[in-house]
């Protein structure tokens, strides 16, 4: 994720939830810190401001990441069970469609020929 920033960190764990599986680990951070410090030591105040600047937004950036990250496990658990739960309501629905079909036919057949009228 690098250092993209987030507005809601809860709203980005509910969206990833949906795409990521169990395990997975969220990164941030940037990989040129080092180049980061060699410029907050070169002479000029411009540049060592610049450079703490950017390292306070960088660490802001990593926190709202980590928090993404913390909550993540939790969320995708939260989506592995809420699928199960889905997966066992279409199965009783689908049996109950079936016992349903069956009954139905079976009382068309018992009013077949006794002059009644069955409307649906």
């Amino acid at each position: 994720m690098g250092v993209s920033q987030i507005k809601d960190e809860g709203s980005v764990a509910l969206f990833l939830s949906h795409l990521l599986p169990l395990g997975c680990d969220i990164e941030c951070g940037v990989t040129w810190h080092s180049d980061l410090d060699d410029m907050a030591h070169e002479e000029g105040d411009i540049n060592q401001e610049m450079c703490a600047q950017l390292i306070k937004e960088v660490g802001k950036r990593c926190a709202g990441w980590n928090e993404v990250g913390r909550m993540l496990p939790l969320l995708i658990r939260l989506r592995m069970e809420e699928r199960e739960r889905l997966k066992g309501l279409e199965e009783t629905v689908d049996d109950l469609r079936i016992r349903n079909r069956i009954l139905m036919e079976r009382a068309g057949k018992s009013m077949e020929g006794d002059g009644t009228c069955v409307v649906f």
